[in-house]
């Protein structure tokens, strides 16, 4: 139940639909089909915004859902007892029942949950703090690039690389990423100059 933020501009090219439909933004599990999980951010169940908690969806009342063909910039703030959910900088809606046990074992995924799931779009800036971002925080800091060392910031993925298949971290921290079924895309969000996106494949 350790408080975190994990936020990140996202681009759905499309969104996957049905009671079946994942886009998932950053997932923390034990191998990617069928394995436990310790949690799991981004969208279910056509674009509604929502977090997984090991076992169990839980969305923000209101339910609130996105749409494919535009930038969103979206931040998921657990403080220990609640998940806020934020788009744009706005608070959205909140879940007071949110909570998930961490398992250290368990590794982290960018864009996805599973090899043969990954979500149809661009993903930027992600960024994972070890604390509960405020409104005012994630609002002023959501259009700024980061050095890296700010205080609380335990995980730093620009994603502007442009070329290669490392994903560097620019914390300390050393979570330094690969490539998987994923192309450098020069495509430029209008509210950050000069980005280079990751772009996952389909499948």
């Amino acid at each position: 139940r350790a408080p975190l933020t994990f936020e990140c501009w996202v681009y759905l090219k499309t969104v996957s639909g049905g009671s079946s439909g994942r886009d998932m933004l950053y997932s923390k599990n034990n191998g990617r089909s069928g394995s436990p999980y310790t949690y799991m951010f981004g969208f279910y169940y056509g674009g509604r915004i929502a977090a997984f908690d090991g076992s169990a969806w839980q969305p923000p009342d209101p339910i609130v859902t996105v749409t494919a063909g535009r930038w969103y910039h979206v931040a998921f703030c657990f403080d220990g007892k609640t998940m806020h959910y934020y788009l744009d900088g706005q608070l959205v809606g909140r879940n007071n029942d949110y909570s998930f046990n961490n398992d250290v074992s368990h590794s982290v995924k960018l864009g996805g949950y599973q090899s043969s799931a990954d979500f149809n779009g661009y993903q930027a800036e992600a960024r994972v703090w070890n604390h509960a971002r405020s409104a005012r925080q994630v609002a002023e800091c959501m259009q700024q690039r980061l050095t890296g060392q700010e205080p609380g910031l335990v995980g730093y993925w620009p994603l502007n690389e442009g070329s290669g298949t490392d994903v560097p971290d620019f914390t300390n921290q050393g979570a330094d990423g690969i490539l998987f079924n994923t192309a450098w895309a020069t495509t430029e969000e209008p509210r950050l100059q000069r980005l280079a996106l990751a772009h996952p494949e389909t499948g």
